[in-house]
Formats: structure tokens, C-alpha cells, sequence
């Protein structure tokens, strides 16, 4: 039962000691955060790439397509 007492007291942030198990949660986290921001900007340039497909810089964007459909107003 002292393990149960133990876990359920928490940790005493007020006084912080270094010790294997905050290095180990602490290079967790730091691979956590990269593998995170690596998937986050993989994502952004994938749909980056689909977006400038479907619409070119040198084109208008969606004047040039509504413009299309509608007429231009002349």
C-alpha cells in the first residue's frame, strides 16, 4: 500500500529534484515536440502544394474562377 500512498501524493514541485525519471519525461517530451513540429510542417507544405495546384499564384485566385462562371459584369 505505501506504493498506492506514494503515487497519490504527486511529486513536490515546490522543491524539484533531478533524477532519472524527470530526464527520461524530459527527453519524452522534447521528442514529442519535435516529432510534432517535423509532422506539423510536413502537413503545411503538403497542403501548400495542393493549394498552389488547384490555384496558381499567376492566376487571380477566385476572381479569375467566380469571373468564369458569372461573367465579369460588363
Amino acid at each position: 500500500m505505501g506504493i498506492i500512498n506514494q503515487a497519490k501524493s504527486g511529486a513536490d514541485l515546490t522543491h524539484p529534484s533531478l533524477s532519472l525519471g524527470w530526464l527520461v519525461g524530459g527527453t519524452i517530451a522534447a521528442a514529442m515536440l519535435f516529432v510534432a513540429l517535423g509532422l506539423g510542417g510536413y502537413l503545411y507544405r503538403k497542403a501548400k502544394s495542393v493549394t498552389s495546384s488547384v490555384a496558381p499564384s499567376s492566376d487571380k485566385g477566385v476572381l479569375s474562377y467566380t469571373s468564369g462562371i458569372f461573367g465579369d459584369g460588363s
